[in-house]
Parts: structure tokens; C-alpha cells; sequence
């Protein structure tokens, strides 16, 4: 029987298109199909001759970076930039070059759905996503002073009063990551526990980032960020 051309119950003619792309769902090589196969297939082939098939497997995996600054002392070079001051390799670690020095990743790999991922030496280190300029960024931190950790934003130019707050007493270094999924943001410690979750739409778009509070005394170190799913 001419494969190509099988008449299936309730499918209709297998076309040589459509025999491709069955060749290339399942992996079979062409010609090495039975008439068995392809009864068996016969379900499938209205779904894939309309395209609501994906290729075979599981999805890829979120698209990450990491950098933990393992490199000679002075910048850290790209893709990292900053728009104010510029962040530095100190003893294979991240610093600021000025107070308030604001930095972020410039991959254009990464998508709107995003984390920030570091390990602060202090609470003077705050995890940020969607950067897009001195005015518009949301941000994570620890303060010291309030015990407790915020998640807050600049948008538009205006500092907004925390989103959300959960009461902790830290010692530092800490680990912890900021992501942004549409318009929840979320944070997690070192443990991986949701610590805080909280809604604001006022930024869709940027980078991730760390904001250094003082200049080379105060150290971000191995950085992570990427999809956030």
C-alpha cells in the first residue's frame, strides 16, 4: 500500500505534507512507517494538519544567566551597565562605584517576566527588575533599620511607598530573589520561601539589576537572572 496516500477511518487522505510532518512528530524515519502506525496516529492527524501540535519533548528551560564576579578587580565589562556610576569587580565580587550606583544586565534574552537573584553583604544591596532607567524600576531589599524586608518601585520619576512589607530579623550576607511575572511581584529568601507577593502594573518592561546603596564597601555577589515563569 502507498503510504503516503493511506486511507485512515474518520481522517481522511494523509497527504505527503502532512506524512512529513508525522515523520518529524514522532521521530520515525521516513519509510519506516506500518499501516499499523498510522491507524494508530490517525486520532492525531486532524490536530496536526490544523498546527495544535508541538514538536515532541518538554518545553525548553527558562533562559537564565548567573555571574558571580570571579574575574580581576575593575569593571565588571558587559553586558552589565549602569545608569548611574558603574559596577565593579572588588576581590571577585560586585560593587557600586558611587552611592546609589544603579546597574543591570543588558541581555535582550531575557524576557519582561524576569528574576534578580544575588547574595547581599548587607541590607545596603537591593535585587531590581524591569530597569529601565533612573525612573522606573521595582526593587527588593532588607531594612535594617525597620527589620524587615520591602518590595517597592520608582515609576515615573516618584519613589512609591512600599507595595508590600513582612517583618524579619536577618543576619547578612543573604540570598534572595525578586521576580516579576505580568504584574505580581514576588520575593523569596535564601530558603526559597515566598516572603512577599504583591501586584503593581505601573512597569512592564526593563532589565534586572542591583542597586548599591554606598559605594565599594557594600557587595552583591553571585548574581542570577532570567525568566520568570
Amino acid at each position: 500500500m502507498d503510504l503516503f496516500n493511506a486511507e485512515l477511518a474518520g481522517t481522511g487522505t494523509v497527504t505527503d505534507r502532512e506524512y512529513a510532518r508525522l515523520v518529524a512528530l514522532t521521530g520515525k524515519p521516513a519509510g519506516k512507517f506500518s499501516l499499523a502506525d498510522l491507524y494508530e496516529l490517525a486520532g492525531e492527524i486532524p490536530r496536526l494538519i490544523l498546527g495544535e501540535y508541538s514538536p515532541v519533548g518538554p518545553p525548553p528551560p527558562p533562559y537564565e544567566i548567573t555571574d558571580n564576579f570571579d574575574r580581576a578587580d575593575g569593571p565588571a565589562g558587559a553586558p552589565w551597565a549602569a545608569f548611574a556610576g558603574a559596577i565593579n569587580i572588588v576581590s571577585n565580587q560586585a560593587a557600586g562605584s558611587i552611592s546609589n550606583t544603579y546597574a543591570y544586565y543588558n541581555d535582550p534574552l531575557i524576557p519582561t517576566n524576569q528574576y534578580s537573584e544575588l547574595t547581599a553583604s548587607s541590607a545596603s544591596v537591593f535585587a531590581m527588575v524591569r530597569v529601565q532607567d533612573l525612573n522606573n524600576f521595582y526593587y527588593a531589599r532588607y531594612s535594617d533599620s525597620l527589620s524587615e524586608w520591602q518590595i517597592s518601585g520608582r515609576v515615573a520619576g516618584t519613589f512609591q511607598a512600599n507595595f508590600a512589607t513582612a517583618p524579619a530579623t536577618l543576619v547578612f550576607p543573604q540570598r534572595f530573589r525578586l521576580e516579576v511575572v505580568g504584574t505580581t511581584l514576588n520575593l523569596y529568601d535564601s530558603t526559597d520561601a515566598l516572603v512577599l507577593s504583591t501586584v503593581h502594573a505601573g512597569i512592564s518592561t526593563g532589565k534586572p539589576g542591583i542597586r548599591f546603596q554606598t559605594a565599594n564597601t557594600h557587595f552583591a555577589d553571585n548574581f542570577a537572572a532570567g525568566e520568570a515563569r
